[in-house]
């Protein structure tokens, strides 16, 4: 179907361009026309007018328009155009004349008459007086309405007057406009037939000298032929030659390692992303000097390397720095392995290529792996230490017991006896901290009270320090299940943490509440002690907050990177939860631990009082003469007797013969580790078969074992931590009487 330009205006294809223009216009109009009243129509008949002022206008718009339609595609143009115009001037008056509606409305009609008049350059394609005949015959029209206004409307008659001049002014004003715009539109017409007329003139001329340019285009003809042959044969070439460069292109892009390749002056003309991320650089870098932009310092002294390019270009041959070569980028230091090769063209030196790969992770990696069998060297030794230590320590605290029962009524000897054995828990609580650091002890839990570790640990730390401590601990605060010097630990390494971000005079504030916790963000829910400590120090960098919990992470000098890692295993081994907030103004660490159930709270309460074990046969074995002695003597102050023995054999032998001598042992007391022997874990089940109804308590020097949590899937009945005081020896003792 063709499109409405193409099907009414074919007739003036061939005409004068003013003319074409014309006629698009009145075809635009006619249909806009017709669009418009159309749509009124149906819009007034939808609401049931049936003003034949209002109606008969619209219908004889329709009927012009298909009219005017029908002229134009047989090309009269003039009178197409002026049936239109007219039918549109015609309906408008006959709307003022005899539509029903309010004075107003038929008044403001006038509005559209004027600007009706606008469209009557378009209507004229040489005449203008077309355009005075319509201005003469609208302003008729106005005084004829005017007059019908003033007596048969009820207009006033200054009202009429006004009317009249503000309409007929602009009636004037108008048709004024359109004049003037045809005139200057014909104006424009005759110049521009003047013009075409010159280009006319001038074209021939140009037809001319062009017929002598086709006999020069000849002769170069037979040039261009030979120019495209050569052409052809070095497009080729040159795409043999895109092509290799971007397959070397992508190769170098795609090498994970950094290249820099330069002329033979030392200059960059090429660099890959690699080697730009190394030496934090931009692409503009290429045309400038490497040794200017590209600078590798010696890893052990920090002094620059002499330029490796300017020694290849110098003496032709390769250079390379492995290991001790460092590239320093703003923060960041990277280890590198560089080759600087060159590169050789006709058998002279055209420049090189460098290569460097980054071998940062490679040398973290192996620091790493030094610094880990450094510490494993040094957990290996503290934790003997700790175990020999623990030893020292209970054969002191054992003695010290046998001298307070042995005097109880001297008050002098009671307290010396009483500061002494908590100088030696003190002691063994840092022995504790040294077997943790070896190997991360499983804690032994049970229900604690954690007012006095919290207190207590705050005090060491911070003794000797110009930090003040606020201490806040709810009244009610419930006991926890935890083991209590792996506890003390872990707040022991977080305060230590505050004193050291602390520089001077600071605040270190605790405090311990209740908490029921149902907090999605958290991964732990129920009833839980919470502990926060915060300081004033400088805080944590957002950058680093995520990697305070890693081994061997530290950003003080001389520090190991141990003790929140530590903190946070132990916090985890105990089924809860460490968190941390920093800002400006300090640091918030809040430790959730378990809520000890009431069961277990009650079974303490009630071993508190306790009934001593009178005239119990009893076994002990103990490679360390000290504390098999000391035990002894503090069992026979009870009323027991005790067989003590140093290796795993004779205690299997000692058992034989209380069977013979039908003296069976209600408790066996074994030591874990024995020098060059059998310990306790290896002979407690066939010291069981021998006599069922024996009870069995393991001693240990150690924290680190998993027997201490767990020590009844061992086969043992009690375990006893070393050093011990004669009141736990007891309890125990007691509470494995009344099972008996």
């Amino acid at each position: 179907m063709n499109l409405p330009d193409s099907y009414f205006l074919e007739s003036y294809k061939n005409k004068d361009i003013v003319l074409q223009l014309k006629a698009w216009a009145a075809l635009i109009f006619n249909f806009s026309l017709l669009f418009v009243v159309t749509i009124m129509g149906i819009y007034f008949v939808a609401r049931g007018t049936t003003d034949p002022a209002i109606l008969l206008p619209f219908a004889s718009g329709v009927f012009t328009s298909i009219i005017s339609l029908i002229l134009l595609r047989r090309g009269k143009f003039q009178i197409a155009a002026n049936i239109s115009f007219a039918s549109v001037q015609i309906a408008l008056w006959i709307v003022m004349f005899f539509e029903k509606g309010q004075i107003l409305q038929r008044l403001d009609s006038i509005t559209l008459v004027a600007a009706s008049l606008v469209y009557t350059p378009l209507l004229f394609i040489e005449r203008r007086r077309g355009i005075w005949f319509y201005y003469t015959a609208n302003m008729l029209l106005l005084i004829i309405f005017t007059l019908y206004s003033r007596f048969y409307l009820g207009l006033q008659r200054w009202e009429a007057i006004e009317y009249f001049m503000d309409s007929s002014l602009a009636l004037t004003f108008v048709a004024v406009i359109s004049y003037l715009i045809f005139s200057i539109h014909k104006l424009g017409i005759i110049n521009a037939k003047k013009a075409e007329e010159k280009i006319q003139r001038q074209y021939e001329e140009l037809s001319a000298t062009n017929e002598e340019l086709e006999a020069m285009n000849e002769e170069l003809a037979a040039i261009n032929e030979e120019l495209e042959q050569t052409q052809q044969e070095l497009l080729v070439s040159n795409i043999n030659l895109q092509k290799e460069t971007a397959r070397l292109q992508a190769i170098l892009v795609s090498i994970a390692d950094g290249i820099v390749v330069t002329d033979e002056n030392g200059i960059i003309t090429s660099i890959n992303a690699a080697a730009l991320k190394l030496f934090g650089l931009h692409n503009d870098v290429v045309g400038k000097q490497f040794k200017e932009h590209c600078t590798i310092y010696n890893a052990k002294t920090g002094t620059p390397y002499h330029d490796p390019v300017t020694q290849v270009l110098t003496s032709g041959k390769p250079v390379s720095l492995y290991r001790n070569a460092i590239i320093r980028n703003n923060s960041n230091i990277y280890h590198t392995h560089i080759v600087c090769t060159p590169l050789y063209v006709a058998n002279r030196i055209d420049g090189c290529i460098v290569d460097i790969r980054d071998m940062t992770d490679v040398v973290r990696y192996e620091e790493e792996l030094i610094k880990t069998a450094k510490y494993e060297s040094l957990s290996i030794f503290a934790g003997g230490i700790a175990h020999d230590f623990n030893n020292m320590l209970g054969a002191i605290l054992g003695n010290i017991s046998i001298i307070e029962q042995l005097s109880p009524n001297n008050e002098k000897v009671l307290k010396a006896s009483e500061r002494a054995q908590k100088a030696i828990m003190k002691a063994r609580d840092l022995t504790t901290q040294l077997l943790a650091f070896s190997k991360g002890g499983a804690p032994v839990k049970t229900s604690t009270s954690l007012v006095n570790i919290i207190k207590d640990t705050a005090e060491f730390v911070l003794s000797g320090s110009p930090i003040q401590c606020n201490v806040v601990i709810e009244d009610d605060l419930h006991n926890a299940l935890v083991d209590p010097t792996q506890i003390s630990q872990v707040i022991h390494n977080i305060i230590l943490n505050a004193r050291q971000a602390i520089k001077g005079q600071g605040t270190i504030t605790i405090t311990a509440n209740n908490v029921t916790l149902n907090n999605s963000e958290l991964p732990i829910k129920g009833n839980f002690i919470a502990i926060s400590i915060h300081d004033t120090g400088e805080g944590i960098p957002a950058d680093i907050m995520p990697y305070i919990f890693d081994p061997f992470f530290t950003t003080r000098d001389g520090g190991h990177g141990l003790g929140l890692s530590i903190a946070y295993s132990i916090v985890k081994k105990h089924d809860g939860h460490i968190t941390v907030n920093s800002s400006k103004d300090g640091t918030l660490f809040t430790i959730y631990l378990p809520v000890a159930p009431h069961d277990e709270t009650n079974v303490q309460k009630e071993t508190d009082s306790y009934c001593t074990p009178s005239q119990s046969h009893i076994l002990i074995m103990d490679d360390d003469a000290l504390i098999a002695e000391s035990l002894n003597e503090m069992l026979s102050l009870q009323g027991c007797t005790a067989v003590t023995v140093s290796t795993g054999d004779d205690a299997i032998k000692a058992f034989a013969d209380a069977i013979k001598q039908n003296k069976p042992f209600a408790v066996a007391i074994l030591d874990l580790t024995i020098k060059g022997g059998k310990g306790g874990v290896e002979i407690v089940t066939e010291l069981r078969n021998r006599i069922p109804s024996c009870k069995f308590i393991a001693t240990t020097g150690y924290t680190n074992e998993p027997i201490i949590a767990n020590y009844r899937d061992y086969g043992f009945d009690a375990i006893l931590r070393k050093p011990f005081t004669l009141n736990e020896l007891t309890q125990i003792l007691s509470q494995l009487t009344k099972e008996n």
